[in-house]
């Protein structure tokens, strides 16, 4: 995934490291285990006229002399055709291989970098196959074989090293792995370190795919030798007070009679939405490695939402009930919110330890009266709704009336507060955190209005929401990431366009879309050409209409506090705050006027850090921003309060660390709370 964009002081830019790792259509991937290239295993009979890239192996192709899999061999047709990748170490190549023609010996010449040739030119004979080796002594140089005399068919290619042994992700020898690891990798692969090392190479390699670029950096950022840093919030099961179940209507049944405990022991393909009662928990048991069961909601029973806009019929998981607990779970790709707290009987509930992702609208929303409730270690990403443009789906929707009836009682509105902590948002279709409330006329309550009177934020951090280009996978394409064929508005091409999405997901993850320097119009230009329209509530749009600033609705903001009818004797408690990398606001107003007590808080890389001008500070200390596009608007003070906003921008590095950490931990299912508050306050 990700998402991140940058990573360094401590190192580099993780956006420099990706944007020079992808500014070529293709470069030689490391390759840090032995393999063998077996050119049968290629089903792709397409003729190729451009450059490609197959299983890390980079193959060079024209329209003058293409190349192709015919089942057995890959058929190369002259020295124009050429096959390279990265070795990390001394290493023994091996070619099976033969002429294309049957009266003629043909010859494969193999080199390093600098061009020197290693060994003797290899003979593809005129019949039968050969099978030769020559030896590399260098370390992370590009080895390139090319056809000599001829076009020749290889059969495989094989790379065996002469030693790999190495602390996974130590990179630096020092015993440890730790950011300096990262740091070193991501210099590494800008080209600003020269690592020649084998074992050091072999160490880069940390999630042992053969592969070393940008997800080795988080997967060493993931298993850091630190064991008091950062730790998971999952602990030992004991199942023994409840039910347990294993599928849909296992869990249906269990949560027929309030008050149950119910324990969920695997996934679970979801068939319709779930509503709790009252006093029930449903409690996901992870595996030996932390790993959450996942409620997939992807094909609930339901309204159309490909051709209409969905309802509170088409959430996941409903609550509207009080004293609930959701634990240990991944809840994804439902058809509305993946979790909806609504109603003013639904108070006391417990989120916690739960991923949120791919829903079709907010991923946790709490509305509608409910109030006093508690998420707690929630990770909320990539949560879209497609027909209505991205313009409800928050990461944390705590809004329209999510409160108490009108009062002017301070103990009231403190004991009926909705509390996040631990909570992170990012790459969600709308804002990170959204308290938007609606005026009087558009409530519907018998006891009078209702309204988001206090919301506290402790330890939350949200970046890169709002975003069309993230949405639409445009991000992750140029940053040369593989489809994340989850993404809702993906999901919404395939269900559409099915004859045409294999096709698409060859193209993207072959790099061969369209250049990874692209702009996001001619990406979204090449899927209008693929696919064309789908259904909006704004009628049939391409993806460069979507995508467009007439038509998208995502709002770019990290926390927005509320609306211009909040009422103006509002809270909001921000305690180790961070919001980053957003098109609009960090710190957002949206036209509020209320009460703020900000309290270590920290914004970067936004359009406006802090967009705080009609809220007066209660508190305000140890607050930090940098690298905004526009300046400031300061909140009023209190009496006695100061409003200054420091420089904090050495910072950064850690900050988007721990990102792309929690980043790898949702990727793995799993869930953290991260230090990053503790590092940086």
């Amino acid at each position: 995934m990700n998402a991140v964009k940058k990573l360094s002081a401590f190192a580099v830019s993780l956006v420099m490291c990706i944007s020079t790792v992808t500014a070529k259509a293709y470069s030689a991937t490391v390759i840090t285990k032995n393999i063998t290239w077996t050119m049968s295993s290629n089903s792709d009979r397409t003729t190729h006229s451009a450059d490609f890239e197959w299983n890390n192996l980079v193959i060079c192709a024209n329209g003058e002399k293409t190349v192709n899999f015919d089942g057995t061999y890959l058929k190369l047709q002259g020295s124009a055709n050429k096959v390279s990748f990265k070795a990390a170490g001394p290493c023994t190549i091996t070619l099976k291989l033969k002429s294309n023609n049957t009266s003629t010996d043909r010859y494969a010449v193999v080199t390093d970098s600098s061009g020197n040739k290693l060994g003797s030119d290899i003979t593809a004979p005129m019949s039968g196959e050969n099978t030769e080796s020559v030896s590399y002594s260098g370390y992370g140089e590009e080895i390139t074989i090319t056809p000599k005399g001829g076009g020749i068919s290889i059969k495989s290619i094989g790379v065996a090293y002469n030693n790999i042994n190495n602390i996974k992700g130590d990179i630096d020898g020092d015993g440890n792995v730790n950011k300096y690891d990262a740091a070193l990798l991501l210099r590494y692969l800008t080209g600003s370190e020269i690592i020649k090392d084998e074992v050091k190479l072999s160490a880069a390699n940390g999630n042992n795919d053969g592969i070393i670029d940008v997800r080795d950096a988080g997967w060493i950022l993931n298993n850091i030798y630190e064991p008091t840093s950062e730790t998971t919030t999952v602990q030992v099961i004991d199942t023994s007070d409840g039910i347990e179940v294993t599928d849909y209507s296992e869990l249906a049944a269990a949560l027929s009679d309030s008050g149950v405990k119910v324990y969920v022991m695997n996934d679970i393909d979801m068939e319709e939405r779930i509503q709790l009662k009252g006093n029930q928990s449903v409690i996901g048991v992870p595996d030996e490695n932390g790993v959450f069961p996942v409620l997939n909601f992807e094909n609930m029973a339901g309204r159309d939402i490909v051709n209409e806009s969905s309802s509170d019929s088409d959430v996941g998981l409903r609550i509207n009930s009080a004293d609930n607990v959701v634990k240990n779970l991944v809840i994804e790709k439902a058809h509305d919110n993946g979790i909806q707290i609504k109603g003013t009987g639904a108070k006391g509930n417990l989120i916690e330890n739960c991923i949120v992702r791919y829903n079709n609208d907010s991923g946790i929303q709490v509305t509608g009266g409910a109030c006093a409730n508690t998420l707690k270690c929630v990770y909320s990403y990539r949560n879209c709704d497609v027909f209505t443009l991205g313009g409800n789906a928050d990461g944390f929707a705590i809004k329209l009336s999510a409160g108490p009836v009108s009062t002017a009682d301070t103990a009231v509105i403190d004991a009926n507060k909705n509390v996040c902590i631990d909570c992170y948002a990012w790459e969600n279709a709308d804002d990170g955190w959204d308290s938007y409330d609606y005026p009087e006329e558009k409530q519907n309550f018998t006891d009078g209005s209702h309204w988001t009177y206090r919301i506290d934020y402790t330890n939350c951090m949200c970046w890169s929401n709002g975003s069309a280009a993230n949405c639409f996978g445009y991000t992750d394409y140029i940053n040369g990431l593989p489809l994340d064929e989850n993404l809702p508005f993906i999901m919404r091409y395939k269900a559409v366009y099915p004859d045409k999405y294999d096709d698409f997901v060859t193209q993207y993850n072959n790099g061969t879309l369209c250049s990874k320097t692209s702009s996001s119009d001619t990406y979204y230009g090449k899927l209008d050409t693929i696919f064309g329209t789908i259904p909006t509530a704004k009628g049939a749009l391409n993806a460069s209409s979507i995508a467009s600033s007439d038509y998208w609705q995502g709002n770019p903001n990290g926390f927005k506090l509320g609306s211009v009818t909040t009422e103006s004797n509002s809270e909001r408690y921000m305690t180790n705050c961070i919001a980053f990398d957003h098109g609009a606001n960090g710190f957002d107003q949206n036209n509020s006027a209320a009460k703020i007590w900000a309290d270590s808080c920290i914004s970067f890389g936004n359009k406006i850090n802090y967009h705080l001008a009609k809220y007066t500070a209660y508190k305000w200390t140890n607050v930090f921003g940098w690298s905004g596009a526009s300046g400031n608007n300061k909140p009023a003070a209190s009496s006695g309060v100061t409003i200054a906003i420091n420089d904090g921008s050495a910072k950064e590095d850690d900050i988007r660390a721990a990102a792309l950490r929690l980043i790898n931990y949702a990727d793995s299912n799993r869930v953290i709370a991260s230090n990053i508050f503790s590092t940086v306050f």
